[in-house]
């Protein structure tokens, strides 16, 4: 795996201490990775200084892969574009190697079964299981050209594009539906 980042770097091993509203800087824990995507709803906040305490080895950038390796261990999702996220506890972050490696590829990589299986073997603690950065530098991956990464991008792509669809679809129909029953409701309806 070492190969395959150009920087892996682990979290700092404190709780940061959290804002009690919403603010620009999200701090992404084990608990927001949820299926390779960043679950928003159970996020907490930091302030300024704690961000910039907290991205002092490393600030995260679009394209970076932020992986879970304790408790929900094996969960990776992709840094989006815009927010200044920082690391919660338990959460490593790599880099790719572009020259070799790209995001999307190297975010699929770490959801795999078998980097899964290596740290499930590498699993230490008796009540929360967790996984070390060292092991997790050692697993074995494959690597294929980038072309085919690149092939493997765009189908995930495009995945992610109907799934976004979809959702505003959901939204869109959830809302008609509230119009028109509202409308019923008062008796603006004919048949």
């Amino acid at each position: 795996m070492e190969e395959l980042a150009s920087i892996i770097v682990d979290c700092p091993h404190s709780t940061p201490k959290y804002d009690k509203g919403t603010t620009e800087y999200p701090c992404v824990r084990t608990t927001e990775l949820r299926k390779g995507y960043i679950d928003w709803s159970p996020m907490k906040y930091v302030n300024k200084e704690t961000y910039l305490e907290r991205t002092k080895r490393l600030t995260p950038k679009e394209g970076d892969v932020m992986y879970g390796r304790e408790g929900t261990f094996g969960e990776a999702v992709r840094v989006p574009k815009d927010p200044k996220i920082c690391l919660g506890q338990r959460v490593m972050l790599f880099r790719p190697n572009y020259s070799i490696c790209n995001s999307i590829f190297l975010w699929g990589l770490l959801r795999s079964r078998g980097i899964y299986f290596q740290a499930l073997r590498n699993t230490k603690g008796a009540t929360v299981g967790h996984v070390n950065i060292r092991s997790i530098k050692k697993f074995k991956a494959f690597c294929p050209p980038l072309k085919l990464q690149e092939k493997f991008s765009n189908i995930v792509r495009k995945m992610e594009n109907i799934r976004d669809y979809n959702r505003q679809s959901k939204r869109l129909i959830h809302n008609f539906s509230d119009v028109l029953m509202q409308k019923a409701f008062r008796g603006e309806l004919k048949c």
